[in-house]
């Protein structure tokens, strides 16, 4: 069964998204999916879903959507004041983040500003059920697909929503609710050495992981550009196009440090000095412009754990099949 999802105000870029496509980049289709897996993974958990279920993706600001069948949906990522309305948009209650919320068919859900993060994730028992493409419902701009045609949402559009769930919705412990809220708002991003490091000297390397960077306006889901600090290159011109992938920090020939995102080429041609890990894009992911960040040198092997650290902490807090609370 399914039912819809009425788009009142969509707000700056409300996109749907889910884990992404991989497999495409030999198509030139960038991966796409949510800038916070992590977010996205707690909310579906909490309302049933499997961890792959399309959401609706918001960006700085919230959204104002109606339901024309009865749902249960879960806010998760950066919060807005969330308000649930009835039929005749009178105020009914408060809704909070990660914590599952019963909506009757002709209600509506309106999220302000988000605040704390750029980023946060309506998630919806049953997922947003539009067309799969290249094996995902993500949107990708640049390629046209996914989502409603490709593109962010706009008033009037009308999504298809799941009724049935996986499972039943549960509730999480307070703590483990704050320590989910917490996970992805790291603001020190560990990196691993990039493929081109003999294109900068010592100075650039220690300069990169010492110095604070500020996020510039230009920051999107193709990539974040950073301002404040600049990074010299022993050779400025561009390199042969490579293979590039969410979370590599290029480096144009001024100095100035672009970290791709989930919608980013699939190839370049910027030396790429370092690479954001696994386990930090969820935070690179909830950026935003004016925020300082610093980077961390690791190995893989520390990369590679930490990732593995963090699945196992969110299966803890949020366990995928966990049993239903009250």
């Amino acid at each position: 069964m399914s039912g819809q999802l009425r788009i009142i105000r969509p707000g700056p870029c409300s996109l749907v998204q889910d884990l992404g496509r991989p497999g495409s980049a030999h198509l030139g289709v960038a991966r796409s999916g949510a800038a916070d897996t992590l977010s996205l993974r707690a909310g579906n958990r909490l309302v049933g879903n499997e961890d792959n279920a399309a959401a609706i993706e918001m960006t700085l600001a919230g959204l104002h959507a109606s339901f024309d069948t009865d749902s249960t949906v879960c806010l998760s990522g950066a919060g807005g004041d969330a308000l649930l309305l009835d039929a005749h948009a009178k105020a009914m209650r408060r809704v909070k983040l990660l914590e599952p919320t019963r909506i009757g068919a002709g209600e509506s859900l309106r999220i302000g500003p988000l605040k704390g993060g750029a980023r946060g994730y309506l998630c919806i028992a049953g997922g947003v059920c539009t067309a799969t493409e290249l094996g995902s419902r993500s949107t990708h701009a640049a390629s046209g697909i996914g989502g409603l045609g490709g593109r962010a949402l706009d008033a009037g559009d009308c999504l298809p929503i799941g009724t049935d769930a996986a499972r039943p919705a549960r509730r999480i412990a307070p703590q483990a609710r704050e320590r989910l809220l917490a996970m992805p708002l790291c603001r020190e991003l560990r990196i691993t050495p990039g493929p081109h490091a003999e294109l900068f000297d010592q100075h650039a390397m220690q300069t990169l992981v010492s110095a604070a960077f500020r996020v510039s306006r230009a920051a999107d889901r193709v990539g974040v550009r950073l301002e404040q600090t600049k990074i010299p290159t022993l050779d400025p011109g561009a390199i042969d196009s490579e293979p590039m992938l969410c979370g590599a920090i290029q480096v144009t020939p001024d100095g100035t440090p672009i970290i791709l995102m989930p919608d980013g080429p699939t190839t370049g041609g910027y030396p790429v000095i370092g690479v954001v890990i696994g386990a930090d894009l969820p935070a690179l992911g909830q950026l935003r412009p004016g925020d300082e960040i610093r980077f961390s040198p690791v190995d893989l092997e520390t990369a590679l754990e930490a990732l593995r650290s963090q699945l196992q902490e969110l299966d803890t807090l949020c366990p995928p099949d966990g049993p239903d609370r009250p």
